[in-house]
């Protein structure tokens, strides 16, 4: 049954009977990824891990969206993504609604707005950890114990300020200490800024410009 707030006619994508955990899942890496207005019968976290995307979000209001930014969309809220890049990938989280708002509460988070919002680097580092657990066949209750860390760090997050379609700041804020994390996991290795650039779709010298604006005296 399609959510009671579901515009007439809007598709609806069914994930609530698969959420035997209160929440799971979903990786996409597909080369020109894009979906078409639709919705989902559960709540939704759109976690982007590399490349670039155009999304009209639940108000009809286009916006841009990187690694660094996640979105929420309540069940029922019509929402339409696609790929500015050809290579992407991003992780989307469905969860029971009723576990999103206890998340939330737990959070002490009140009625927050959908939409975009600044992530950050431990948000960034369990999407990845999922994504790299489920590729390898890992348990499902491994799966399961970072997917429920993964809603709590995001349900954290939705107490701050949406993110407006001319701020690019805090995308780069993110990078820039995930960029830091890789230098501090190593110290006796020198980081490839190529195959960092290479992993997140930015050019070295976006990079290092990151890199200075963040860190320089």
């Amino acid at each position: 049954m399609p959510p009671k707030d579901a515009p007439s006619g809007l598709r609806i994508s069914p994930f609530i009977d698969r959420l035997a955990h209160k929440a799971t899942m979903v990786a996409n890496a597909r080369e020109g990824y894009a979906t078409s207005t639709h919705a989902h019968d559960c709540d939704m976290l759109f976690v982007p891990l590399a490349g670039r995307f155009d999304i009209v979000d639940a108000q009809g209001d286009p916006l841009q969206s990187s690694p660094g930014h996640f979105l929420w969309f309540a069940a029922g809220a019509a929402h339409a993504t696609s790929a500015q890049t050809l290579r992407q990938t991003h992780v989307a989280v469905y969860v029971e609604s009723e576990f999103w708002e206890m998340a939330l509460r737990a959070q002490g988070v009140h009625a927050p707005a959908q939409g975009m919002r600044a992530g950050s680097a431990a948000l960034t580092a369990l999407s990845q950890q999922v994504l790299w657990l489920a590729q390898a066949g890992e348990a499902e209750e491994r799966v399961v114990a970072h997917c429920g860390a993964l809603v709590m760090e995001a349900a954290r997050l939705t107490a701050h300020p949406l993110v407006q379609p001319n701020d690019r700041g805090a995308p780069a804020q993110v990078l820039a200490a995930l960029l830091a994390d890789d230098i501090e996991a190593d110290l006796a290795r020198a980081l490839s800024l190529d195959a960092f650039a290479e992993r997140h779709r930015l050019s070295r010298r976006q990079v290092e410009r990151i890199f200075k604006a963040a860190f320089a005296a």
